[in-house]
């Protein structure tokens, strides 16, 4: 005859508010660094280029050594007249 556990009972305490949840051997909520935004707040936005676009400016990246992201906020910051 084998003991087995009985399951545990699915209810609301189960339920973690997100950036709060515990494993069972920690007590405290894990506290990770949150990447430090540039200026504040940042808000995510989708961009659909056709695809000789997107080679382009991922071309671009490499010979300048920046990132697609890096080179959209630069270009950006030009159409708002701010300079980087």
């Amino acid at each position: 005859m084998s003991t087995q556990n009985k399951p545990t009972a699915l209810s609301a305490g189960l339920i973690a508010v997100k950036g709060q949840a515990v494993s069972a051997a920690q007590s405290a909520p894990l506290s990770l660094p949150a990447p430090a935004p540039v200026m504040g707040y940042l808000k995510a936005m989708t961009l659909k280029l056709d695809g000789e676009r997107y080679r382009q400016l991922k071309q671009l990246g490499l010979d300048r050594g920046k990132t697609s992201q890096e080179l959209l906020v630069e270009a950006v910051d030009m159409l708002l007249g701010r300079s980087p």
